[in-house]
């Protein structure tokens, strides 16, 4: 529960307190995590969950303000996320097919563009705070998204087998 208000608060304060841009970041973070426990299938994702993050999806994200009014800005953003975390799945699941080459350009480069989701989360405080606020927030985004240590990492890539 810390954790969930300390995110919130930090949320909150990259986005400058804005309700409607705080809102689609958590729900664009609540999807993103179901979808990454879909795909590595590392947590159980009960039907309720799956049918929340459909419904947040197709509705609450399409119809929210923040969304709506800067979508030419945060499309190309989310895109890039997506295409980084498949890409990176795509690395990780090479290296469970070669676990003598874990430590490779692949799986580090893995490691690096998994959670560029953090760029959404810039771009947004960019389009509410401008260049000067997302200098500021940006780094720190970085380091709050891309919590794991490199060594924890592999060693849960080389542990988990591949689905």
């Amino acid at each position: 529960m810390k954790r969930m208000e300390a995110e919130h608060e930090f949320i909150s304060r990259v986005l400058m307190g804005r309700q409607d841009a705080i809102r689609f970041a958590n729900e664009l973070f609540f999807v993103s995590q179901v979808w990454d426990d879909l795909v590595d299938r590392d947590v159980p994702v009960d039907n309720n969950k799956i049918n929340r993050m459909m419904w947040v999806l197709l509705t609450e994200i399409p119809m929210n303000p923040f969304f709506y009014e800067n979508i030419a800005h945060l499309l190309p953003a989310i895109r890039a996320s997506m295409r980084d975390w498949m890409d990176a799945n795509d690395f990780e699941d090479d290296a469970r097919d070669n676990p003598h080459d874990a430590c490779g350009m692949e799986l580090r480069t893995a490691y690096i563009i998994r959670d560029t989701i953090g760029t959404i989360l810039s771009e947004m405080a960019y389009i509410i705070g401008g260049y000067d606020w997302m200098r500021q927030v940006s780094p720190e985004v970085r380091k709050w998204v891309h919590d794991e240590d490199y060594d924890d990492y592999v060693k849960g890539i080389c542990r988990r087998e591949k689905q």
